[in-house]
C-alpha cells in the first residue's frame, strides 16, 4: 500500500518500478489499473514513448500487449522521469508569470495611466500596496 501510495502522488523511483512489474507479473495490469494510468500520464507528458503510453492506458487492448508497453515504459524510465520532472518545472514556472502578468494587468487598469505615469509611482509600490489593501479587506 506504501508503495501505491508513492506511484500515485509522488514520481515514482525505478525500485517502485520494479516492484510494480514484479506485482504486474504476478497480479497482473488489471489489478493496478490506478498506478499504471498514472505512469502513462507521467510518460504522456515527458513526450517520449507516446505510442507506449497509449497502449498502456488502453484497457481494450490485449493484456501482453499492455504489459510489454509497461516494459518498455520502465527500460526507459530514467529519461521519462527527467523529462516529466522538466515539463512540471515549465508548467509551475509559466503558471506563476501569467499570474504575475494577471496581477500586472489588474494594476494597470487599477488606474489612470496618465496620472500612474506623471506621479512615477513604481509597480512593485502598486503592488505592495494593492496587497495591503486586500489583506486589509480580507480581516
Amino acid at each position: 500500500m506504501v508503495l501505491y501510495d508513492r506511484v500515485m502522488t509522488q514520481m515514482p523511483t525505478p525500485q517502485d518500478l520494479a516492484v510494480l512489474a514484479s506485482d504486474v507479473a504476478e497480479i497482473g495490469i488489471h489489478a493496478h489499473s490506478d498506478a499504471i494510468d498514472h505512469i502513462a500520464q507521467i510518460t504522456e507528458k515527458s513526450g517520449l514513448n507516446p505510442g507506449a503510453a497509449a497502449v498502456l492506458r488502453d484497457d481494450a487492448a490485449p493484456e501482453v500487449l499492455r504489459s510489454r508497453a509497461f516494459i518498455t515504459i520502465v527500460r526507459n524510465w530514467p529519461e521519462i522521469s527527467e523529462a516529466a520532472e522538466k515539463w512540471n518545472r515549465f508548467q509551475h514556472s509559466f503558471e506563476a508569470l501569467a499570474a504575475q502578468s494577471n496581477e500586472h494587468h489588474k494594476l494597470r487598469a487599477s488606474g489612470d495611466l496618465a496620472a500612474l505615469w506623471s506621479s512615477r509611482t513604481k509597480l512593485d509600490a502598486l503592488r505592495a500596496e494593492a496587497t495591503t489593501q486586500r489583506l486589509a479587506s480580507a480581516r
